[in-house]
C-alpha cells in the first residue's frame, strides 16, 4: 500500500513537471517551443501593433497622444517641403488643417476633459489629416529639382 502510494505521488509530481515544462516552452502567441516565455500576455500586449491605444478614461494620456500625433504630422509636412514632395501651397493647406485640429482640441478641452464623442472626432480628423499628407506627398507632380528623362542617360 505504501509503495503504491509513493508510486502514485511520484507519478503525479513527474506529470506535473512535464506539464509545467511544456507550458514554459509555449510563448503565448501560438508557437509552442519557439522563443522565450514572458508569462501570460496582457490584453494590451495582445492588441494589434498598429491599433490605437485605448485611452477611454484617461483624458491626460489621450490629449498627450493627440499632441504627439500632431507633432509627427507636422514633421512629415516639413520633411515633404524639404524633399520637394510638397509644393508651398500644399504645405500651407496641410498646416491649416493641423491648425484647425488644434483649435478643435482646445475647444473640446475647455472643460479639461474629452468625452467619447470628442475623442472619436479628434482621432478621425487626425487620421484624415494623415491620409491627406500621404496623398499630397505621393501625388504625381514633379519635384522641385530637375531630373532629365531616362533616355538622356544613354
Amino acid at each position: 500500500m505504501k509503495a503504491t502510494l509513493k508510486t502514485l505521488i511520484a507519478t503525479t509530481l513527474l506529470s506535473g513537471a512535464v506539464v509545467a515544462g511544456s507550458a514554459s516552452a509555449f510563448d503565448g502567441r501560438g508557437n509552442p517551443g519557439f522563443g522565450r516565455y514572458d508569462g501570460p500576455q496582457t490584453q494590451y500586449q495582445q492588441a494589434d501593433r498598429y491599433q490605437r491605444p485605448d485611452f477611454r478614461f484617461n483624458d491626460e494620456r489621450s490629449a498627450r497622444y493627440i499632441d504627439q500625433m500632431q507633432a509627427q504630422q507636422r514633421q512629415r509636412i516639413q520633411q515633404g517641403i524639404r524633399s520637394g514632395e510638397l509644393t508651398p501651397r500644399e504645405a500651407q493647406r496641410l498646416m491649416a488643417e493641423q491648425q484647425q485640429i488644434e483649435r478643435m482640441q482646445r475647444r473640446y478641452m475647455a472643460d479639461n476633459r474629452l468625452n467619447p464623442f470628442e475623442r472619436q472626432r479628434l482621432m478621425a480628423e487626425l487620421e484624415d489629416a494623415s491620409r491627406n499628407i500621404w496623398r499630397e506627398k505621393h501625388d504625381a507632380q514633379a519635384r522641385n529639382d530637375f531630373r532629365p528623362p531616362w533616355f538622356a542617360y544613354r
